[in-house]
């Protein structure tokens, strides 16, 4: 979120404005300014939500005695073979 408002800090400063017209906002105004800042915060806690859903579904399924990871291509033998 500190990157974002540093970002539009640095485009106000330079006489920048950002205008959405599929997300209705204009960052020239003070209510574009506020939504634009809105829409920054619900990403955040969305990325955050997708993480704690993650590890908890990985805790479960390690639980659960399932193997995580890629499965693996090579065997012992193969293994023994190309050492």
């Amino acid at each position: 979120m500190k990157k974002l408002a540093l970002f539009l800090s640095d485009m106000k400063d330079q006489g920048n404005s950002i205008c959405s017209i599929r997300q209705g906002f204009d960052t020239s105004t003070s209510m574009g300014e506020m939504m634009f800042q809105f829409v920054g915060i619900l990403s955040s806690w969305e990325k955050t939500m997708i993480r704690e859903r993650t590890l908890a579904g990985l805790a479960r399924a390690k639980s659960e005695g399932k193997t995580l990871g890629r499965r693996k291509v090579t065997n012992k033998t193969m293994t023994a073979k190309i050492i």
